[in-house]
């Protein structure tokens, strides 16, 4: 994969979530990529646009992983080959009961599933999207929850880590506000911390030019 992590905060509390992947088990997991595990990782014949979620959350409400759209989370498959492929994508247990929240859709208007097969397109032709719905029972605990999703094509397996960081989180939800912004083929994600960053920076460097054109009138 990409080994690129998406979330807004919570790196500390949410990646203990993640062990250390053990390489030549057969699964290409999280902080593992084609120089570090040959042997799990070395040609896979397809690939995600994303790793990984880490997201806020909230007892009684449905994870969104992007500000725009539905309550739901995409993940792009993309297809290596020049033939089509033929992907089992499921929901496993592997921590705690969070994957009971979790269904599947290659459509978010179809039937969710614990397991779908989905078809890709050869490598010529667009990506295809899946659909992660999760809703959080009301009056859960406040803590980290994870549950995986596994892809399987007979010839390579990927897991894909969805860490939830279930409280209030009433200031941090604001910086977990992203979009995933599409110029032509380049996808690439801008987040609201991402904006106000800019935004400092671009007043420091008024102040700047502005404190040293008093100084030239001055002098």
């Amino acid at each position: 994969p990409n080994q690129s992590w998406y979330g807004g905060g919570g790196i500390g509390d949410g990646f203990d979530k993640i062990p250390k992947p053990v390489c030549g088990d057969g699964i290409c997991s999280y902080g593992e990529n084609a120089d570090n595990c040959i042997l799990d990782c070395k040609n896979l014949d397809f690939d995600l646009n994303i790793d990984g979620y880490t997201k806020f959350a909230t007892p009684g409400t449905d994870v969104k992983c992007w500000f725009v759209g539905g309550d739901w989370c995409e993940i792009y498959i993309l297809n290596n080959n020049s033939y089509e492929l033929v992907i089992n994508v499921s929901v496993a247990q592997n921590y705690d009961d969070s994957y009971k929240w979790a269904y599947l859709s290659n459509d978010f208007n179809k039937t969710k599933e614990k397991s779908i097969l989905v078809r890709v397109a050869p490598k010529s032709k667009s990506e295809k999207p899946i659909y992660v719905f999760t809703s959080i029972p009301q009056n859960q605990p406040h803590k980290t929850y994870r549950y995986d999703i596994y892809f399987d094509s007979g010839k390579s397996r990927i897991v894909f880590p969805i860490v939830m960081l279930v409280g209030s989180h009433t200031i941090e939800r604001l910086f977990d506000i992203c979009w995933q912004i599409n110029f032509f083929k380049i996808k690439f994600i801008v987040c609201l911390w991402h904006i106000l960053l800019a935004a400092i920076f671009l007043i420091f460097l008024i102040y700047l030019r502005n404190k040293k054109v008093n100084r030239s009138i001055r002098i």
